[in-house]
């Protein structure tokens, strides 16, 4: 009787709303009508009285309407609910502690109840209710679901759902268990009300109600189960989950939340929902919310992240994020927004859908004019507060079978037509002549879309004119005043020129906002730098020796180079001994002997050194005995005496090759070092002042000089010409897009625009270019890619992160830091130990497991099975130490390269093994980290380097080891600026040499740098450099196959539209379908492919192919790409300098400075100007074309349609029309224009064009 009068105290507490049910439930209860009836837990009603202590955060809104009368009779007239943004906005309820009364086990019955009015819900979508767990809290599992209620959207079905997952033992690790009713209520209806209740351990017990009506539903992920679920003190969230995704949270508003500890009756749940009429209908009312800046002269632009929805705008200024940035235009276009970056200035995703607002003053002149407005997404135009017009929402997918639209009905003629999957409407708007506040928004992406803009813009056509302009911040032509700006007319050209300039505002302010968002982390990096420069006083560089005579030296880089060579005698020996060690003896252990004794060290011995030859192994026996070729271990193995023969492989050494070693060894066995030939300590003589101009160039920024750097050069007498153009070389912009291509090589970066995640990496070649833009010193850089931070499909270093390798991805990246930055192979290391290695595959999952944050456990696909070591006549040289199964923990391997132990200051998370993963690599304690890059830059600029090769450092031998020494230390005293390596080996007189070395085939104590080698261009410098040197810019398709923005980033990349060569990737398709070429790219890839690029690049690469191919001259000859280049079209800078050139010689030595970086000779220029002389008067024609041409225009084909028979036909003309590419000019005579599109195709098919001179 006690605790029913406590019952009935707590229900006497409680507000008039609620006292019909329960006193229903009191007066039941007493009767012990249902005996399994009792007071809730919990119960929050969110009115005024509202006395649970509940944490509010984020966006969460008080004081809403409620289920009201004459709707709802059971609710008093001011009820009122709580509302959500959908953004992790919630209430908390701290847990009470062990054994509290949320905590429920098998045979506890729970009843999880709440009233529920949602505006909109997007397929598939998980919102949550309320729930324990799963908080994402510091200290809790995050599979650590107690039990929870959520709405689940089901084919457009708001669905309850129940969701826990199972306690976990020592043979289970537990798993997710989720019921769903099949049937709910449709969003944007008005409130409901839904319920679940469920006995722990008897999944048959588990009931749904919406409405009042009991609901089937099923288990519809991990199966039912008797296993108890997830009890820990985790706290009590309403509305969200997951540390606040906004994926996850709840949009709309909810009343009466409950919680109870047992199963509520099936009468009293039937009489839980009263509703007179029909549902509710919701339909949206456009809400005017005015922009917070108003003040601006020009268009003011705000970028509002973090709504939910693509269908729905926000109706009060409250559900408006604040502006995450805003910005300042010029007019009323659009064609992107800026980029997300994170905390550290690394490319991030939008959150949600993006809203943005524009807003202007402008003065409309009087008369009746028509309003344009496009968009992508869902748009809203006011003026003045009141709305003229919308645009539908986003289009949505349609799998590839949508029909090929015809080309749009232009608006004007000439105008550029609404683009594909964008929206078009049209309006009459009468215009006083006054000043009007006009303001643009529109939806942009979303949780399934990219957030791209398409054409978005607005434009208006006055009366009486033929053509649309784009609205900028204040025409006032009508009343004779001047536009503020050029005008923008709604055709191709003027598009392409305005959004041109406006991507660079646009790029400006990209990157403010990322080195903004970079130097919260500049105190960090401060104290590295500190750290770096006091590692450098205390470990003195190599004494740089006091070699050569002055007209040698540049800097201390020459000094190291003369001293070799200085050092270098020419020995006399005798020539019969010389030419049998080195004709027999050395060859035959080359080829049978140092892959496992010299570039490894089996059996504890190498033979590649009298020095080493000479000791003894893991035996005890020296190899060679001098004299006595009976006790030379060497002849034992190879005779196969009492020991296993060597080597293991085929049949052994013949009779005559043994015969071979013997005598040598019997003869005193001298180890004779190659002849060093006279020319090979010869230096080379330095490049004259072009070449040198050229090569510098190509080596900073990847593309050739224009003819006014040439001239500028020449004209200036100064004797430091040559390192201040290094400088200016050095922070030339175009420096990061030549470097990037390096490093997507060396990094296996490998994004695919189908399907991203299969088998590819994220194209953090956007991470890459950031970093070396903003010249983030390399042990930033690779910290913050070893971190994989921002957005996996979006260039963040998190798209490091995929691998081809799903089984274990973080091994493949293991394996591409060792080379990279350690210099350690360990491909083969990923099934097995490395046969001619050192590394072990434990050393491989040790890094990975590092790089995982956890333990791994080996699976069966990264093993060798065992049926291959069976039945072997001997051991096998793959050692196989690791089983299937067997757990890795996360460890530093290479306490040969770097210690393990890291100072807890250089960690921002002491326990984040990837973090002191970096720390390790890239902290100077790890002086092979140093080396490792130092080398790398006098590789790529040298031809060769100091160690070879790059990327495998085992067992090799540094050419200049106290170079690559001092090289290293300078790398680490600059803090690690790679700029600082770069402009050393640039102003050396090593590398300003005639390039005539052949060091990158000569062994390491061959290779003296006495001059650079020859190198071919890279892919990139090939394309780059043509379209350089012809003025074009690279017009071709976006990199996509989803041009209409219908699929989100991890289906399908856009990758933009290329200004460089870096910025291509391969176009691979399912199935090769000709209906998703895309013509203009390919014929570009087409050219890189044939100079060496890899459209996919599963992995790493130091050293590309460079060997030459008859098809690199067939391409340059009569590819596509060379016929854009050598045509004169009304685009082609070309065409500009045939125009303007005064005289023949004028034009010819242009076209030589522009693509070969010199004047023609005599002997050259006479012949051009034998083609060049005849009609040069008269080659101009007037009058000048139409300025608008129009063109037939095709159909746009997309994935959204790409399944079409019709695509196919239109992708083949695209191809033809690409073939053709653009029309020649007709401002000059054809027959003269053609003589000169013949000399510039003949000059950039010359040889030398490229090569680096």
């Amino acid at each position: 009787m006690i605790d029913q009068l406590h019952l009935f105290i707590g229900l006497i507490k409680m507000t008039s709303k609620h006292h019909y049910f329960w006193i229903l439930l009191l007066c039941n209860f007493w009767g012990s009508t249902f005996s399994f009836a009792q007071e809730p837990l919990a119960i929050w009603h969110f009115d005024t009285e509202e006395t649970t202590k509940l944490q509010s955060i984020g966006g969460v809104h008080r004081d809403i309407a409620g289920p009201r009368p004459p709707m709802f009779p059971d609710f008093p007239p001011a009820n009122t609910a709580v509302k959500f943004d959908g953004k992790g906005s919630r209430f908390v309820l701290k847990d009470p502690g062990n054994n509290s009364k949320f905590d429920f086990t098998n045979g506890d019955s729970i009843t999880l109840e709440s009233w529920v009015n949602m505006p909109q819900s997007s397929a598939g979508e998980n919102v949550y209710i309320l729930g324990k767990g799963r908080t994402f809290s510091p200290g809790f599992a995050k599979e650590n679901q107690n039990w929870a209620l959520r709405i689940r959207d089901q084919n457009g079905s708001c669905c309850a759902s129940f969701l826990f997952f199972s306690m976990p033992s020592k043979n289970d690790k537990g798993d997710w268990h989720r019921w769903t009713t099949n049937t709910g209520f449709k969003a944007g209806s008005g409130w409901h009300h839904v319920a679940v209740s469920y006995t722990f351990g008897k999944p048959e017990s588990i009931t749904g109600w919406v409405d009042g009506k009991k609901i089937a539903g099923a288990w519809d992920m991990g199966g039912a189960t008797i296993k108890p679920p997830v009890t820990d003190n985790d706290d009590i969230w309403i509305g969200s989950s997951m540390g606040g995704s906004a994926g996850n949270s709840f949009r709309g508003s909810l009343d009466d939340v409950a919680i109870h500890r047992g199963i509520v009756p099936d009468d009293l749940m039937q009489k839980k929902f009263r509703r007179i009429g029909p549902e509710q209908t919701v339909t949206q009312i456009d809400s005017f919310i005015a922009p917070t800046q108003t003040d601006s002269k020009s268009v003011r632009v705000q970028i509002h992240e973090g709504w939910t929805a693509i269908d729905s705008w926000p109706s009060l200024a409250e559900e408006l994020s604040k502006p995450f940035t805003s910005y300042e235009l010029p007019a009323f276009l659009f064609h992107r927004i800026p980029h997300r970056y994170d905390a550290w200035g690394i490319r991030n995703n939008w959150q949600e859908t993006v809203i943005l607002k524009a807003s202007s003053e402008v003065t409309i002149p009087s008369g009746t004019h028509e309003l344009l407005v496009r968009s992508k997404g869902g748009a809203r135009l006011w003026i003045d507060g009141k709305l003229i017009c919308k645009t539908p929402y986003h289009a949505k997918e349609t799998g590839g079978h949508e029909a090929v639209k015809p080309v749009p009905n232009l608006p004007a003629m000439y105008a550029r037509p609404v683009g594909y999957g964008d929206h078009e409407v049209l309006v009459r708007f009468l215009g006083t002549g006054k000043k009007h506040q006009i303001v643009y928004e529109t939806l942009v992406g979303g949780k399934k879309f990219r957030h791209d803009t398409g054409d978005s813009c607005v434009a208006i056509k006055y009366e009486g004119d033929a053509q649309f302009k784009i609205i900028g911040s204040d025409f006032n032509e009508a009343n004779g005043g001047a536009a503020n700006l050029e005008k923008i007319l709604l055709v191709d050209k003027d598009w392409e020129r305005t959004t041109a300039k406006l991507e660079i505002d646009l790029v400006n302010l990209d990157d403010h906002a990322r080195r903004l968002a970079a130097s919260n982390q500049d105190d960090y990096w401060a104290k590295r730098r500190e750290a770096s420069k006091a590692w450098a006083l205390s470990n003195p560089s190599p004494k740089v020796p006091n070699a050569g005579i002055n007209k040698l030296v540049n800097n201390e880089i020459d000094r190291f180079i003369i001293s070799k060579v200085e050092a270098q005698a020419v020995l006399k020996q005798d020539s019969a001994v010389t030419n049998t060690f080195h004709t027999k003896v050395l060859p035959l252990l080359k080829e049978q002997c140092f892959r496992c004794h010299a570039d490894k060290v089996k059996g504890g011995f190498k033979l590649n050194s009298l020095q080493e030859i000479l000791k003894a192994g893991d035996s005890g026996k020296p190899a060679i005995v001098p004299g006595a070729p009976e006790k030379s271990f060497l002849i034992e193995k190879i005779k196969g005496k009492s020991t296993e023969r060597m080597p293991p492989n085929g049949k052994g050494l013949s009779a005559e090759e043994i015969g071979i070693l013997e005598q040598w060894i019997k003869s005193g066995a001298q180890w004779i070092p190659e002849p060093v030939q006279a020319q090979d300590l010869v230096f080379a003589s330095l490049t004259n002042d072009l070449p040198f101009l050229r090569r510098a160039f190509l080596d900073t920024v990847g593309v050739p000089p224009s003819s006014d750097d040439i001239r500028n050069f020449i004209s200036d007498q100064s004797v430091s010409k040559r390192s201040k153009i290094i400088d200016r070389l050095l922070v030339d912009p175009r420096y990061a897009d030549h470097w990037v291509s390096y490093w997507q090589d060396v990094l296996a970066e490998n994004p695919n625009i189908l399907k991203p995640t299969l088998n590819n990496t994220g194209p953090f070649r956007f991470f890459i270019y950031d970093a070396l833009k903003d010249d983030k010193p390399m042990d930033r850089f690779v910290s913050e890619l070893i971190l994989m931070r921002g957005n996996i499909h979006l260039g963040g270093s998190a798209g490091f992160a995929l691998a081809a390798d799903n089984d274990v991805p973080m091994a493949a990246k293991a394996q591409i830091l060792g080379t990279a930055f350690l210099g350690v192979e360990m491909q083969c290391a990923r099934c097995h130990d490395s046969p001619f290695h050192s590394t072990t595959q434990k050393d491989l999952f040790q890094i990975s497991a590092m790089l995982d944050r956890k333990v791994l456990v080996l699976p069966k696909s990264s093993t060798v099975p065992a049926g291959f070591f069976e039945k072997k006549e001997r051991e096998s040289l793959i050692k196989a130490t690791l089983k299937p199964n067997q757990k890795i923990d996360p460890a530093w391997p290479f306490k040969n390269i770097a210690t393990a132990d890291v100072s807890d200051q250089w960690l921002m998370q002491k326990d984040d093994a990837r973090e002191k993963l970096a720390a390790i690599i890239t902290l100077p304690t790890n002086k092979r980290f140093a080396k490792v890059l130092a080398n790398r830059y006098w590789k790529r600029l040298m031809g060769a380097g100091i160690v070879e090769p790059a990327f495998d450092w085992e067992n090799k031998n540094a050419s200049h080891p106290e170079l690559l020494d001092w090289l290293a230390h300078e790398f680490v005293a600059s803090g690690y600026q790679a700029k600082s390596v770069i402009r050393l080996i640039m102003n050396s007189q090593a590398y300003q040499r005639e390039s005539t070395g052949h060091n990158f085939a000569a062994a390491s104590d061959k290779r003296f740098f006495t001059a650079p080698d020859k190198r071919r261009m890279s892919a990139e410098q090939v394309v780059d450099s043509l379209f350089q040197a012809s003025g074009r810019s690279m017009k071709v398709e976006e990199i996509t196959f989803d041009s209409d923005s219908r699929q989100p980033p991890d289906r399908m990349l856009n990758l933009g539209v290329p200004k460089r060569a870096w910025e291509y990737t391969s176009l691979s398709n399912e199935r090769d379908r000709p209906s998703l070429a895309l013509p203009r790219v390919q014929a570009v890839t087409d050219v890189l492919e044939a100079f060496g690029w890899r459209g996919a690049r599963q992995n790493p690469s130091t050293d590309r192919d460079t060997s030459a191919h008859l098809l690199q001259p067939a391409i340059l000859a009569n590819g596509t790409l060379s016929s854009w280049i050598s045509r004169l079209s009304d685009n082609s800078f070309l065409t500009s300098i045939a125009l303007e050139s005064k005289t023949p010689e004028e034009l010819a030595d242009e076209i030589y400075l522009r693509f070969l970086s010199r004047f023609p000779t005599a002997d050259e220029k006479n012949k051009m100007l034998d083609m060049l002389d005849p009609g040069f008067v008269s080659r101009i024609k007037n009058p000048a074309p139409s300025t608008f041409i129009e063109l037939a225009r095709l159909p746009r084909i997309s994935w959204t349609n790409h399944l079409v028979e019709e695509a196919t036909k239109v992708k083949l003309e695209m191809e033809k029309r690409a073939r053709l590419g653009d029309a020649p000019s007709e401002l000059l005579d054809a027959s003269w224009r053609e003589r000169v599109e013949d000399i510039v195709w003949a000059v950039f098919n010359l040889p030398e064009f490229v090569w680096v001179p």
